[in-house]
């Protein structure tokens, strides 16, 4: 194997070698990724904590998860890419910057999506508490909202993050589906190094441990979290 094509000046013209097409690449896959995480995180924990209460707050909670969970991902990437602005925007799309779009597009869909998976999690965290717990914070005088704002969730939360390291390295891993959206996130920029390398050995390789190396660092960040928590 050789990577010394890492260092060639890429065919376009441009003034780059073909890892530089890999670090934007990479920079692109982490800013999505840590924008979708924070946006799973805020959207999975609202609907978790509304799948543990009754009446149409829950049913409403149970439709909008059970629709998430049951479509594939690379179908709501379409969808948020080619048929929402259709529907919502036919006429400011055509002076939107495709690029940017497809960025955009990606990060609303991947968190989404994820946010389905991080609900599961709170939504267990949240059973498993003692129903003692929602009582008492009843009984001092707490209003169920308070209870759940002030007791239950942070102590849901504080149980749950280590189950969220998966959550959060799939995310990452996600993130190559965009690829088919138009997003030059790291598995896209391999394919356009592809068509300019004799073979497709190397750049694959390459963005594999750079995958490597992004969720090691989620991983290690996470459990850093996870560690100060319990001490606090």
């Amino acid at each position: 194997m050789d990577f010394s094509f890492l260092l060639a000046d890429v065919a376009t013209g441009e003034p780059h070698v073909y890892a530089h097409w890999l670090l934007f690449g990479a920079l692109y896959t982490a800013g999505i990724a840590l924008a979708a995480m924070f946006l799973a995180l805020v959207l999975g924990t609202c609907l978790g904590v509304a799948r543990t209460l009754h009446g149409p707050v829950k049913w409403i909670a149970d439709g909008i998860f059970e629709v998430i969970r049951a479509v594939p991902f690379l179908a709501q990437c379409f969808a948020w890419f080619f048929v929402v602005p259709v529907l919502l925007f036919p006429e400011a799309i055509k002076s939107w910057n495709q690029n940017t779009y497809a960025v955009i597009a990606g990060t609303l869909a991947l968190g989404l999506f994820m946010s389905c998976r991080v609900a599961v999690q709170v939504y267990a965290g949240i059973q498993a508490l003692p129903a003692s717990q929602l009582q008492a914070a009843k009984a001092l005088g707490f209003t169920t909202s308070q209870a759940y704002a002030r007791f239950l969730v942070p102590m849901a939360m504080r149980n749950i993050v280590p189950t969220l390291q998966s959550e959060a390295m799939n995310t990452v891993k996600n993130t190559a589906v965009l690829s088919t959206i138009g997003v030059m996130e790291l598995t896209r920029q391999a394919q356009s190094i592809v068509e300019f390398h004799s073979s497709p050995v190397e750049p694959f390789i390459a963005i594999c441990i750079i995958y490597l190396i992004l969720n090691f660092l989620v991983l290690t960040g996470i459990k850093f979290i996870d560690t100060k928590i319990r001490l606090a």
